[in-house]
């Protein structure tokens, strides 16, 4: 069990846009985010649980694989069949490229991609909700607030939220092991944008 104070390195990744752009699909956003919760996996195992054929499984896989997202697991592997595991547990990216850029536009298609994987898992948790224990549901929250910033102020307000998020990773275990007694895997989603103003009505700058 991890004890108040102790800290651990954790394994950023921070792609370029080729790699984003590789990323930008539905189906390896999902394989990416199960080895980073469960651990290593097969491609016959992937695909059972995405509904793909092993075919497609293991061809997300090697692009996953070419663009340094994950990597093999030869411990595991035998002469049949390969297991992957994730080369990271977090991808760290920065939107600063010039708008219509090539860097610009894969970083567009991969923040849509995890806008609507955050969106589908948020959705998939709520029939769940009710049945919870009162402990956690009071743990849950869906918040949200909009105020007047500048620019610097929205910055740091967001790398404030974050810095929250990569000090708690830090201080707990990987989420691929068994976590300590009392615990289960608990997400927290951060969306912080300009606001973009009612329907048909354009924002003040």
């Amino acid at each position: 069990m991890y004890l108040s104070g102790m800290t651990r390195d954790v394994r950023r990744y921070s792609p370029g846009p080729e790699a984003l752009k590789a990323l930008s699909h539905g189906d390896r956003l999902k394989m990416l985010g199960i080895l980073r919760l469960h651990g290593p996996q097969t491609a016959t195992g992937l695909a059972e649980q995405l509904g793909l054929n092993s075919g497609a499984a293991s061809y997300h896989l090697r692009q996953l694989a070419k663009h340094g997202f994950i990597e093999e697991a030869p411990e595991l592997g035998n002469a049949r069949e390969r297991w992957w595991r994730s080369a990271h547990e977090t991808t760290w990216t920065e939107d600063t490229a010039a708008p219509g850029t090539p860097e610009a536009e894969s970083m567009g298609g991969y923040l849509a991609t995890v806008i609507e994987r955050q969106v589908e898992m948020l959705f998939a948790s709520l029939p769940a909700h009710a049945g919870l224990p009162a402990e956690w549901r009071r743990a849950s929250n869906a918040s949200d607030g909009t105020f007047w910033l500048t620019a610097e102020q929205a910055y740091e307000l967001s790398e404030r939220l974050t810095a929250e998020l990569v000090r708690m990773q830090a201080e707990t275990p990987p989420v691929t092991e068994p976590g300590p007694e009392g615990t289960r895997r608990f997400t927290v989603q951060i969306h912080a944008f300009p606001h973009p103003g009612l329907p048909g009505a354009k924002e003040t700058p």
